[in-house]
């Protein structure tokens, strides 16, 4: 029954992931309220779980609020882009509470570093390429995210290899990085194509391996 509960819920997260990237891509008016949603079905998912089996801690409550922020900041990503920052600090918050919960549990994988400066290097590319009065508007929230976000893919690996899933969790980390980096090109150097699909499909696949991973370990072991 519990599985049962469990892959239901994945059935509907991928389902409203699935809606969010047709509407983003046709350009859909409802795009704004169906973004959202995926990552609230993970936070009830995850409440209900928690409830179920009589487990909480203040790990397992920034995983939930981390989710709820997510899902604020895919409300504010969907909609024009001068919501932007109201969108990145929504995401900041939530990552920082993703580290929260990764630290109950996580070893610091020193291999991992190169990963760690490589991927902070290159949103640092990205940002040079931004017109100067962008950089100027965007610098400091932008390198506090980018540390923060790498910050927490290296949580992330770290809470899995002590948990035996560090494979799921390393390429959830990853993803994550991956989607911010194509995000900030997107909106800030140069459109590509199936640009939208490619951020947001990348984006759910890192939350669910993410969540996945949480659930697993910290609830339902």
């Amino acid at each position: 029954m519990q599985n049962i509960a469990l892959y239901t819920g994945y059935i509907f997260f991928i389902v409203f992931a699935m809606l969010s990237i047709w509407t983003k891509q046709t350009e859909n008016k409802y795009h704004v309220f169906v973004k959202p949603v995926s990552l609230v079905i993970l936070a009830i998912l995850f409440t209900v779980s928690t409830i179920i089996q009589n487990k909480f801690d203040v790990y397992i409550a920034s995983a939930i609020v981390a989710l709820l922020f997510g899902a604020l900041g895919d409300y504010f990503m969907s909609r024009h882009e001068k919501f932007f920052f109201p969108g990145l600090y929504s995401f900041l918050l939530g990552h920082l509470l993703l580290i929260t919960a990764f630290s109950k549990n996580y070893t610091v994988i020193w291999y991992l570093t190169p990963v760690y400066i490589l991927s902070f290097i290159t949103l640092m590319l990205i940002f040079s390429k931004m017109k100067p009065e962008t950089r100027r508007l965007t610098r400091v929230p932008m390198i506090i995210y980018v540390a923060v976000l790498s910050s927490m893919f290296i949580f992330s690996a770290g809470y899995g290899y002590n948990n035996g899933i560090f494979l799921q969790m390393l390429l959830g980390g990853m993803l994550f990085i991956v989607s911010d980096t194509l995000l900030t090109f997107h909106i800030f150097i140069k459109k590509f194509k199936y640009d939208s699909t490619a951020i947001l499909t990348t984006y759910y696949l890192a939350e669910l391996m993410l969540c996945d991973g949480l659930l697993k370990t910290m609830v339902l072991n």
